[in-house]
């Protein structure tokens, strides 16, 4: 039984041909290589398994008999009862026809064929391959053609927006799907990026590592108004100093550096590194600091509430 041309036909015709033998159009299988040895269950390998015009194939054929030529089929009417060519020695091919061959090689001696074959322009489908010699096939491999740009897509359970997991290649967007993979907890739709931090349930809710962060605004509100108003003037000896604005707080917090210690008195991303972490909590004398804890005077901020500073620390200390 022949096989008959199919749009991938044009496959790398003129590269081929000349040093592989591509056989004619409605060449038959029956027509050359009978009555040799039985050979091994040969395998076959083609990467990627999705690609687009001007992309490379990377065939590989392996387990093959040396001396024995092996032809490499291809179809888009996928697997099934496929045709069964005499010179095939009674193996019926798995792949339906109409089917077409790209190419046909003899094995070096280590039974491999390899093979770079560009892809030309051929209508989107999936094209199932499989490669054939006397007395047996191998397995069958599948191409996903798509001729738009493949981009990744991102599973999105929780339907937020936001995904997780490995990469599914498609042109558009696949139902249930997300353009992007940061989500850190695809369950539940109250967790994502865009989430606000609900102190105190021990849950990173937005995402950022951090867990129960403050935010600074919630910083500036809550801790640096009510219990730094010595600090509230326009400069202070520590280097630290607000001017009753919150845009100054924070220039004045991160990245810069403290007059007590050789450390900043906030290192985004480390709280450890930060000296605002050691005058609340009281070890500022670790790390090479003086004077006394924060705040000054008043009561030590609760372990909580330097946990959700420390938090916010961790996350890369924001201007949120």
């Amino acid at each position: 039984m022949s096989l008959y041309r199919t749009p991938l036909a044009i496959l790398a015709v003129a590269a081929l041909s000349a040093c592989d033998g591509l056989p004619a159009d409605g060449v038959a299988f029956d027509a050359v290589d009978q009555q040799l040895p039985t050979p091994n269950t040969m395998t076959l390998s083609i990467s990627p398994d999705t690609a687009g015009p001007g992309d490379t194939l990377s065939i590989l054929i392996s387990n093959a008999t040396p001396g024995q030529r092996v032809y490499l089929g291809v179809t888009s009417r996928g697997t099934g009862s496929g045709p069964c060519p005499s010179n095939l020695g009674g193996a019926c091919l798995d792949i339906r026809t109409p089917a077409q061959i790209v190419f046909s090689a003899n094995p070096n001696a280590a039974g491999v064929i390899t093979r770079q074959v560009p892809l030309p322009s051929i209508p989107d489908a999936t094209y199932t391959f499989q490669a054939a010699t006397f007395g047996g096939t191998s397995n069958t491999e599948e191409l996903v053609v798509s001729s738009c740009p493949l981009l990744p897509w991102y599973a999105d359970a929780d339907a937020d927006g936001f995904g997780t997991g490995a990469a599914t290649m498609a042109c558009t967007q696949p139902t249930g799907f997300a353009d992007n993979d940061e989500d850190c907890d695809d369950t539940n739709s109250a967790i994502n990026p865009t989430a606000p931090e609900s102190i105190g349930n021990g849950i990173d809710d937005d995402c950022d590592v951090g867990v129960d962060e403050f935010t600074f605004t919630q910083i500036y509100n809550n801790v640096i108004q009510p219990n730094c108003s010595c600090h509230s003037g326009s400069s202070h000896p520590t280097n630290f100093f607000f001017n009753n604005s919150q845009a100054t707080a924070y220039a004045n917090l991160v990245n810069r550096a403290a007059s007590q210690a050789s450390i900043d008195i906030v290192e985004p991303f480390f709280p450890d590194d930060s000296y605002l972490h050691h005058k609340l909590a009281g070890t500022q004398a670790s790390v090479g600091g003086s004077g006394l804890q924060m705040p000054r005077g008043g009561t030590p901020l609760s372990l909580s509430t330097r946990n959700s500073i420390d938090a916010w620390i961790l996350s890369g200390a924001p201007n949120d």
